[in-house]
């Protein structure tokens, strides 16, 4: 299998870094639920920087690569919605941990990556600017769960349904 995408599938570098920000996005939503009685805050903002470090990464890599192209019988609608769809996780993935970053900072603590190197403060201290980066959090992480519940939805549909070639072109292992 080749490292780059072609007209037809993924290369195996997108379906790293697909299913890899999965399970990353997935512990990330187990441990924000249950960040008191965990005790990772530290942790939690450590793997936030690691998502939005490799959202960019993955932006470069998807500029660097053609997406595949949408199955022929997938109308204008569909196929605009599809690229909404990742637009707005793209949004979501870099917005929220930059909302993470200001939550930390407003609220006077430094933020640094699992020990290894601290950010530069971008956001001041300040009480309602955590309270107002707070809101916009929890709004994209409840909007990044649901965009993941339809995109799951949407995949099923064209696997069990349309039976087309738009999950199996993800899957790890798939060589189309």
């Amino acid at each position: 299998m080749s490292s780059k995408n072609t007209n037809v599938s993924y290369g195996w570098v997108s379906k790293c870094f697909h299913w890899i920000m999965l399970v990353i996005i997935f512990t990330q939503f187990y441990i924000g639920a249950n960040m008191e009685q965990l005790k990772m805050g530290r942790e939690h903002f450590s793997i936030g920087l690691g998502i939005f470090m490799l959202m960019v990464l993955r932006l470069i890599w998807r500029a660097k690569n053609p997406v595949p192209e949408m199955p022929e019988a997938t109308g204008k609608l569909q196929t605009m919605a599809a690229h909404g769809l990742h637009i707005l996780f793209y949004a979501l993935l870099i917005g929220m941990p930059i909302a993470g970053v200001a939550i930390v900072q407003s609220k006077g603590f430094p933020v640094s990556f699992f020990g290894l190197f601290s950010l530069p403060t971008f956001f001041a201290e300040s009480k309602s600017a955590a309270e107002v980066a707070e809101t916009v959090h929890e709004i994209f992480a409840k909007s990044t769960f649901i965009a993941i519940v339809l995109h799951f939805c949407v995949a099923m549909y064209h696997h069990f349904i349309r039976k087309d070639n738009i999950l199996k072109r993800m899957l790890p292992g798939n060589k189309e």
